[in-house]
């Protein structure tokens, strides 16, 4: 992924609907908030784990 409006498609296919604006403060900026779900899809797309994480 080179932009984070590629995002958009797969986090729509997995029920998530963000704005361009949304998906760009997730990803540039560090979320004091984050729902299970948008996590869980993250996780999916980006194929990590929480192991990954750390």
């Amino acid at each position: 992924m080179f932009s984070t409006t590629d995002l958009l498609p797969p986090l729509k296919e997995r029920g998530i609907t963000l704005s361009t604006s949304q998906v760009y403060r997730l990803v540039v900026e560090r979320p004091e908030q984050l729902s299970l779900t948008i996590l869980m899809a993250l996780l999916d797309i980006l194929d990590c784990t929480m192991d990954d994480l750390n």
